[in-house]
């Protein structure tokens, strides 16, 4: 009897050793699933990290910038010629022209003589010579090839406001009153290259000039 008991005993404790050993293996295999899973999730993001700091670095990849020009939903009229200020509008001064002016800052003033002749009127404002054509001012670098480096629109009998074109484009990069002429000034960058500016008589006054400027 007692060889039974203890053969029964014995019985038992192997089962139990057999078990435990078997829960213990699994254990530990979900152990190291979860800290393969863990090590490989965190590679991908250190390697994901390091991808994005790779083409911060080669110029692949820039956040954007406060100033980025975006497409503007809408348009508005500002000349008696019916122009309006849409996204259309907005790529012709990105690539330096101010319609309706036929010729683009960068282009020479010897060059527009020839095509247009004799100017309607030749000045100097602020230091800056222009010669002015179809209602339009083409200020040029005194030096530098004579190139246009700017170019004024006067706008006739407008009833645009400072109102209406922010609720178009957004804040302006600059609104103030300037100081040379007394006129309400805002102005936006455009891309890397040129600066837009409206001018108002006042700051709740109409719109009575444009400039495009190639930024210095």
């Amino acid at each position: 009897m007692q060889n039974l008991l203890l053969v029964l005993l014995t019985g038992v404790c192997l089962f139990i050793f057999t078990a435990f050993d078997q829960v213990s293996s699994l254990l530990i295999e979900d152990d190291r699933n979860t800290v393969t899973n863990v090590a490989e999730e965190s590679l991908a993001n250190i390697m994901q990290e390091l991808q994005v700091k790779s083409n911060s670095i080669d110029g692949n990849h820039s956040p954007p910038q406060a100033n980025e020009q975006k497409d503007i939903e809408g348009s508005l009229k500002i000349d008696e010629e019916g122009n309006r200020l849409d996204n259309t509008f907005i790529e012709q001064l990105k690539n330096g022209y101010l319609p309706p002016a036929k010729y683009a800052i960068g282009t020479s003033i010897e060059k527009i003589q020839e095509k247009k002749g004799p100017p309607l009127q030749e000045g100097e404002w602020r230091g800056a010579p222009y010669l002015s054509y179809d209602n339009a001012n083409y200020f040029y670098h005194p030096e530098a090839g004579h190139q246009v480096v700017a170019i004024e629109r006067f706008i006739y009998d407008s009833d645009v406001t400072s109102d209406d074109v922010t609720k178009l484009l957004g804040t302006p990069d600059l609104q103030d009153k300037d100081l040379h002429d007394g006129d309400w000034l805002l102005a936006y960058e455009l891309d890397h290259d040129f600066d837009l500016l409206f001018r108002f008589t006042a700051s709740d006054g109409p719109l009575f000039a444009i400039e495009l400027q190639k930024r210095e």
